[in-house]
């Protein structure tokens, strides 16, 4: 979460707490309670004290939910190569780093740059087993698994979002019938086994 995001948050978190107070106005009996605690502590100590710990709570679970609602919605800073292929890391894996040649088994989410899903190895429940770095695949796909230079290499449980050019995916002749000459593609890709 870049920082003018994570002020966002915090801004409407402060704005937002009188609301949450009004609305959670406490019964006759805890408030007698607070009261008789209020006089025998110093209660404008207390109250900053309560506010701090529900303010840092609030922001913790806020800015948790926030990446992660981002990451689930494919959403997150891109990236781009020098080859033009774009990319970002939507969960980093944490497992092994596959190696050119390597068989590997990732499963994807193909679209073209308009949303319409071309492709998808989940509706078939089986992932894509194929030698990777060595052309069994498009271009991008092997540049975006293994790394370059310029592009940090996949770990098995990582998930990428992947915009690839039509230089590094099919070109100007497209592919059948389905993905247009010139296409840009939007790959979600998820290595499961390296």
């Amino acid at each position: 979460m870049t920082s003018a995001a994570f002020t966002r948050v915090a801004k409407s978190i402060a704005a937002a707490r009188p609301t949450v107070a009004a609305a959670s106005r406490p019964n006759r009996r805890v408030a007698a309670r607070r009261s008789h605690l209020a006089e025998n502590t110093n209660s404008s100590a207390l109250g900053s004290l309560v506010s701090r710990r529900f303010l840092s709570s609030f922001l913790i679970v806020a800015l948790c939910t926030a990446r992660g609602t981002s990451a689930q919605a494919g959403e997150c800073e891109m990236n781009t190569s020098s080859s033009g292929l774009q990319w970002c890391d939507l969960v980093e894996g944490t497992g092994a780093a596959p190696v050119k040649g390597a068989k590997i088994e990732a499963h994807y989410i193909g679209k073209l740059t308009n949303g319409k899903k071309f492709d998808a190895s989940y509706d078939r429940g089986q992932p894509l087993a194929f030698q990777v770095g060595v052309g069994q695949v498009i271009k991008g796909w092997d540049m975006g698994i293994v790394g370059t230079d310029d592009i940090p290499p996949m770990k098995v449980g990582g998930k990428r979002k992947l915009l690839i050019p039509p230089e590094l995916g099919y070109g100007d002749r497209g592919a059948g019938g389905v993905i247009p000459g010139g296409a840009t593609l939007d790959f979600e890709v998820e290595l499961v086994k390296a």
